[in-house]
């Protein structure tokens, strides 16, 4: 719409002039100032959004105030929708000062804030902020009448978003959108598998949006979203995405993203609206306790029996924290793949950023307490399964002093003879992670690990009873390392235990009889 010319009728009537910004030219556009959820992120019906109506400037030639003025907002079909008292509403201009009506006879400028509700502005297209006022020339005016100034408006852009996700990095090229999945997980591609914190590194997240339309936005334009998490920010905070230019691979696209430099940034402390969203890095202590599988199940022999019994037993005292599986894509949830960016994770959440009915979600780190892994163990090499990295990885592929410094306190190796106590195996996991202070416990075996069909199943879950009941013998001072022990002795299985001094481990006795031993220092 053409903006309204600005004209005085009569010698005394107040008028309405628009300001002009600093390159001389006149302000034509409303400016998006902000995204207000009243303390609720999670329910927007009482959302606002926050419009920054800058400048119009108020002159009569008597230095006569306005009698009363209003802002009007019309829809794309020019229907009114929205009126506000100017009197009422704070001017930037002059500290946040309700005087919107104050005139002079050269000119007062006021740029005043307009809360605007979410559901005003639902249909995508121009809408209309305009400026109206009327003068206080009561004994002046031959009739006694008061006449309104001819208005002045101001427009603004509510843009359909076609799609949002996070993206690899501050280039925003289409082909850099991050995803959980991918081709092929032994040749991962830089965006493919993603786990946010951990791959790609960094606690940065880059957020674009997809705007399909006919013509180009202006520059003002803007889109908002909300950006949570399932567990640590289940509120969220709201992101103010910006025009930022077309889209090179798609005919009338175009992009809106934060400002290169303020992208938002992941922390473990308190959000921050528009800069931060909270996800949990580090040790949440007794209060929330936490715990992950990372099943890599390829003999004919193995299920996921055991990471179930496990995760279901704890369920009464710890927290679910994400799961990996070999076959992911197959099953009926999409759960990750066990790959060595999993391990070093060590538990996740998800991450949704939305704009309108489009969203996009992605795993990001949050570790738990507990780490259990199940499949193949090497004790040549001291290695462990996965499906990237060569198929197998160690304990300094994994360098737990980088990624598992969080909260994780204890690795559970259902895999045979890694944790024996020599220095491919049990000591080298022990050395890097229990004498560096990052784990409180290993957990695996020193022989033969039981198959699920011989007895794992019962193992994990009888470790995780005794683990949630207190009740296995005191042994080690550790109640999670004595449930491990005690529920392998019970099922006759060769299982060992490391605290940062000690190991205990399950033996036979000439008749076939399994005790204890330890503590034995290492």
């Amino acid at each position: 719409m053409t903006p309204l010319e600005v004209s005085a009728r009569r010698k005394h009537l107040a008028v309405v002039g628009r300001a002009i910004d600093e390159n001389n030219e006149p302000m034509l556009y409303a400016e998006y100032w902000g995204y207000d959820d009243r303390e609720t992120p999670e329910d927007e019906t009482d959302d606002e959004h926050l419009y920054f109506i800058r400048w119009y400037v108020l002159k009569d030639s008597l230095n006569t105030n306005a009698h009363r003025g209003e802002i009007w907002l019309f829809d794309p079909e020019l229907q009114r929708i929205g009126t506000w008292d100017l009197a009422q509403l704070p001017c930037v201009e002059h500290n946040h000062q309700p005087d919107g009506l104050t005139a002079s006879a050269s000119g007062v400028k006021h740029g005043v804030l307009v809360r605007v509700p979410v559901s005003l502005m639902v249909t995508p297209g121009e809408y209309l902020f305009m400026v109206h006022a009327v003068d206080d020339h009561v004994a002046r005016e031959k009739r006694h009448r008061r006449k309104s100034a001819l208005p002045l408006n101001a427009v603004t852009h509510q843009m359909a978003v076609e799609d949002i996700g996070f993206y690899l990095n501050a280039n925003y090229h289409d082909r850099e959108k991050l995803q959980w999945d991918g081709q092929d997980p032994e040749r991962p591609g830089p965006c493919e598998f993603a786990i946010l914190r951990q791959q790609p590194g960094g606690n940065t997240l880059y957020i674009m949006a997809h705007v399909k339309a006919s013509r180009q936005p202006p520059r003002n334009a803007v889109v908002t979203a909300r950006l949570f998490t399932s567990v640590s920010d289940t509120r969220g905070i709201h992101v103010t995405l910006r025009y930022a230019g077309r889209c090179a691979d798609k005919p009338n696209h175009y992009h809106f993203h934060r400002p290169r430099g303020q992208e938002i940034v992941m922390t473990d402390g308190p959000s921050v609206p528009n800069q931060r969203i909270q996800v949990r890095m580090v040790d949440e202590g007794e209060d929330v306790r936490e715990v992950t599988t990372y099943d890599h199940a390829r003999s004919e022999r193995s299920t996921y029996l055991d990471s179930f019994a496990l995760t279901l037993r704890l369920s009464p005292t710890y927290q679910k924290r994400g799961e990996a599986r070999d076959e992911g894509a197959d099953l009926d949830i999409p759960v990750l793949l066990t790959m060595l960016r999993y391990i070093k994770a060590a538990g996740v959440e998800k991450i949704t950023v939305q704009a309108g009915n489009q969203s996009h979600t992605l795993p990001v780190k949050n570790q738990a307490d507990i780490l259990y892994y199940s499949g193949h163990g090497y004790s040549s090499s001291g290695s462990l399964q996965c499906l990237d990295n060569g198929g197998t990885f160690t304990v300094s592929d994994v360098a737990p002093t980088v990624n598992w410094r969080e909260d994780l306190k204890y690795f559970i190796i259902a895999g045979c003879i890694v944790l024996k106590p020599d220095h491919t195996n049990g000591y080298a996991w022990g050395n890097a992670t229990l004498k560096q202070g990052i784990l409180s416990g290993l957990c695996g075996y020193h022989g033969l690990a039981p198959s699920d069909m011989g007895g794992a199943i019962e193992i994990a879950g009888d470790f995780a009873q005794m683990v949630v009941s207190g009740s296995a013998p005191s042994r080690t001072g550790d109640a999670v390392l004595d449930a491990w022990l005690e529920a392998n002795r019970q099922r006759n299985a060769l299982g060992i235990v490391y605290n940062r001094q000690y190991y205990w481990w399950v033996l036979k006795d000439l008749l076939g009889r399994e005790f204890i031993d330890g503590p034995n220092p290492w």
